[in-house]
């Protein structure tokens, strides 16, 4: 049965709402909808408009039919890039009546490409309001069938293009099998693979292209460069293969070319703003598949539109939507999965925060693993604005991340810019972010290991909100960061002649200053603090060589917001190891406590027969703060609504310290300013104070 056959059929099932033509209009994508349909039948079609204007009735709705005369075709890749509905809802259905996809209050288009089987294909728009609405929604899709023995797809697409990219699109149609147009800031690409008993083959002498443009429906798009990551490659066999190009054209400089059966660990990026992906396959029919997806600092599907997101990639990047100038979306309920494939069930998976504005209507929760289990909770926030997380590791595979933000404007400022998230695996051979550097913008990290890099560079970047002048100008160059190295395994290669050697070198962002510099084959870590009022940079460069696996152990802290108590809230007590380190309350040096916070920590230095503690300053009005002689229950100093710091206290072993606030629940509660405390180790391993 051809397909205009079976779109008569579609045509006269009862299940679909009726369409109101006066009302609906389709068109692709020009400067103008001079063509108006509510069908359309080619086999490929990189951008149509579809559009419903001035609807009153709740009642209203308007169907689009995409019925591809393909013969043979085996599915068809529907992509939607852009879709502000309002006040209606829209569904996709297939000729079988499955509904595929649906969404409402949305305003931006599906991350993945709805890959379907049986067509025709009715789009639904119905009104759900008695006010006036429109709405308005671009999508392409293209048509595939596996024809081993032809060049090409099969028939030539007939496709169409949108200003300004009509001669960008020309110029690559020579010999071309389609080329889709992507301009979300985050998508998944998925191969035009055909399954063939059991396996994805491809089809000979393809010529099949994606261009990032680079290009959104908003005005919000910043100039970003796209970010290509590779989830999943099976390209074997000689001649096929992904070639990414840094710009709109295949003339543009080549930035990687993907083949065989292994992703590269290190994401893809370049200069400009546009990225070309060229899959080119040889004069025979082979088993390939791949799936890929690009990341951009841009205006983003509200919670991708899937619920979960699963992010698969090996390292991966995301945001909430928002681009990094862009208040968090209203009215919005999101959940994303980071499920890296091939990490095992109990794998272990980091995920830092590179930038993190939480509006104070709204809610984002991160649980280890993929199931809301309360022991399992790592992090809360409640409108918590600039206060990032710290390093979150999870031993389950992944995490579970959900937000809720409420119709309700933010600040409009940086504390209410949602989120951008990067997350690695250890399966990876460790090799950590695929950008191969880590932000690290907590106010306080007690330790975090480095992935075992043993080839190329990595840099990791403390930089906590409020350092010196970055958030808080007010307080100059007063707040600084101290870094302590807690372990210090850093074997030499086996093999090398000459200098310059594997090293880690710790500097100021600026590159003015190097604060330390620690050569390969160094097992003691430094004694003295690394400190600093402006970021700093630690670089671990191989020099070329591979080196052995190493094993090294930072922490750092500062008198910046961090998160609650400094711990994940399913590490009850915090646990401080360094021979040498900071504690503080929490709060920024010049504002008050949090409240009802019931910290408790335990210090206990490695290598050192007790500790001494000492407090810089002190003001705890509106909490209790003890500390307890190891397992004991003995309080060695207590106080409560106190301003007077004690003199120092030394221990021969651990300790515990226990900060606690009430609940501004009183018109006449009043919270102090907290704590900044140091400690150090003593004995054989005892460094002093930092």
């Amino acid at each position: 049965m051809r397909w205009r056959d079976l779109l008569l059929l579609v045509s006269a099932l009862s299940y679909l709402p009726t369409c109101h033509p006066a009302t609906c209009s389709g068109g692709y994508s020009t400067s103008s909808l001079a063509t108006s349909m509510t069908t359309v039948t080619e086999a490929s079609v990189t951008s149509i408009i579809f559009t419903g204007q001035n609807f009153n009735s709740a009642d209203s709705d308007c169907t689009f039919t995409l019925a591809p005369d393909l013969e043979g075709a085996e599915y068809m890749d529907l992509v939607i890039e852009y879709l502000p509905v309002y006040q209606g809802n829209l569904a996709v259905y297939d000729s079988h009546g499955t509904s595929l996809f649906s969404a409402s209050q949305l305003s931006t288009g599906r991350v993945a490409p709805i890959r379907i089987y049986n067509f025709p294909v009715t789009l639904v728009w119905e009104g759900t309001s008695d006010n006036f609405s429109n709405f308005h929604i671009r999508l392409g899709y293209n048509t595939i069938r596996y024809n081993p023995n032809t060049k090409g797809i099969g028939a030539k697409p007939s496709i169409r293009f949108d200003p300004p990219y009509d001669n960008m699109a020309s110029n690559m149609m020579n010999d071309t099998d389609a080329v889709v147009f992507l301009h979300q800031s985050y998508a998944k690409i998925l191969s035009p693979s055909v399954q063939v008993g059991n396996k994805l083959m491809l089809n000979p002498y393809l010529d099949y292209r994606y261009v990032i443009t680079g290009d959104t429906a908003d005005s919000k798009r910043r100039d970003m460069p796209p970010i290509l990551i590779c989830t999943s490659l099976n390209l074997p066999y000689g001649g096929d293969n992904i070639t990414v190009y840094d710009g709109p054209s295949t003339s543009s400089p080549v930035l990687a070319v993907l083949e065989g059966t292994e992703c590269p660990t290190k994401w893809i990026s370049g200069s400009d703003k546009t990225m070309t992906v060229v899959l080119r396959t040889s004069e025979h029919s082979h088993e390939g598949a791949y799936e890929l997806s690009y990341y951009t600092d841009g205006e983003g599907p509200r919670c991708s539109n899937l619920l979960p997101l699963e992010l698969e990639e090996i390292s991966g990047i995301f945001s909430d939507g928002t681009n990094s100038e862009m208040e968090m979306w209203r009215t919005s309920f999101c959940t994303w999965k980071v499920k890296p494939r091939g990490v095992e069930a109990n794998g272990n998976v980091t995920m830092t925060l590179n930038r993190i504005g939480i509006k104070a209507s709204a809610t984002a929760k991160i649980w280890e693993g993929f199931e809301e289990i309360e022991e399992k909770l790592l992090w809360y926030c409640d409108g918590c604005g600039l206060v990032a997380p710290m390093v979150l590791n999870s031993k389950e595979g992944g995490f579970l991340i959900k937000t809720r933000s409420q119709n309700t404007a933010g600040s409009g400022d940086v504390d209410s810019f949602g989120f951008e998230a990067e997350y690695y695996s250890s399966s990876a051979s460790n090799v950590g972010s695929g950008d191969r550097n880590t932000d690290l913008i907590m106010g306080t990290q007690p330790s975090f290991r480095l992935p075992k890099v043993t080839e190329g560079s990595y840099e990791w970047v403390i930089s906590p909100t409020g350092l010196g002048t970055t958030a808080h100008p007010s307080v100059g160059g007063d707040v600084e960061v101290s870094m302590s190295v807690a372990k210090l395994n850093f074997p030499c290669p086996t093999h090398m002649p000459s200098s310059p050697f594997p090293s880690l070198v710790v500097s100021t962002m600026s590159g003015t200053s190097t604060l330390a510099s620690i050569p390969c084959g160094t097992t003691e870590p430094p004694v003295d603090w690394i400190s600093s009022t402006s970021a700093i940079s630690v670089l671990l460069n191989t020099e070329g060589y591979i080196i052995p696996e190493h094993e090294i152990e930072l922490g750092f802290f500062s008198r910046t917001p961090h998160y609650s108590c400094g711990f994940p809230e399913n590490e009850y007590p915090g646990v401080f190891s360094q021979r040498s380190f900071g504690i503080t309350d929490g709060s920024f040096w010049h504002e008050d406590m949090g409240e009802d916070l019931d910290c408790l920590w335990r210090i206990d230095p490695r290598d050192s027969s007790g500790l001494t503690l000492a407090f810089n300053d002190l003001d705890v009005r509106g909490g209790f703060l003890e500390v307890i002689a190891g397992d004991t229950g003995v309080v060695l100093w207590s106080c409560e609504d106190c301003t007077l710091p004690p003199a120092k206290i030394t221990y021969h072993t651990f300790v515990m310290l226990r900060l606690q606030t009430g609940k501004d629940n009183r018109s006449d509660m009043f919270f102090g300013k907290g704590f900044q405390m140091v400690y150090y180790g003593l004995g054989r391993g005892g460094a002093g104070r930092g």
